[in-house]
């Protein structure tokens, strides 16, 4: 999913994700810079590129707050409801819906090209934690052969061209404001990658 799959640090009060690589700060990021031709949509485009992950995330804070131990990822993967929810919004049907339902050049539609860059996304970087993309119609998953946690899978390759694409772009980037939202997702990632890092060496 890219906001909450595997790398979880628990505490016994709490329970926080942290994913290792193609964070949802990568992906609103990535929206940010494709989005560059259309400004007055740029805004529907970067959310519709975070809202897959939104879910999991607002799990993730209500499981906090409460102070309840335990993994966000096991609920998105068994519980029934949390799973319904994150099929949903990971499922080609909802950004071609919208697409289907937006008047031409609306903001409708900008949102759904943003969400299904997500998921575009996400088809080539999950493996053995694949999403249905056709869900309900069928549960069929194709697991790609690249995965962003599963160092198994190229996920650490993945994670240095998660930061050298953010850090590139950056310096290539010609406003202040794209080097100014390129801070904090690149500082995401190398905290991810960090935390990946003494994963690993613990293991």
């Amino acid at each position: 999913m890219g906001a909450c799959a595997v790398g979880l640090s628990h505490s016994p009060r709490s329970s926080f994700v942290i994913v290792y690589s193609v964070l949802t700060t990568t992906h609103g990021y990535a929206t940010w810079l494709l989005s560059g031709r259309a400004p007055g949509r740029r805004a529907a485009m970067v959310l519709g590129g975070v809202l897959p992950d939104l879910p999991a995330w607002a799990m993730a804070a209500a499981t906090t707050r409460r102070g309840r131990s335990g993994s966000v990822v096991a609920r998105v993967y068994s519980d029934g409801r949390a799973r319904w929810l994150h099929q949903a919004v990971h499922s080609a049907f909802g950004p071609l819906l919208l697409w289907a339902g937006s008047p031409s050049g609306g903001q409708g539609r900008a949102l759904a090209r943003g969400w299904a860059g997500h998921l575009a996304v996400d088809l080539v970087t999950h493996h053995s934690d694949a999403w249905p993309m056709l869900w309900p119609v069928t549960d069929r998953r194709w697991a790609s052969p690249v995965s962003y946690w599963e160092n198994d899978r190229h996920a650490r390759g993945l994670r240095v061209a998660e930061l050298a694409a953010i850090a590139c772009t950056a310096g290539m980037a010609g406003t202040r404001s794209t080097r100014l939202i390129a801070l904090p997702a690149f500082l995401v990632a190398a905290g991810g990658a960090a935390v990946a890092s003494r994963a690993r060496a613990a293991a």
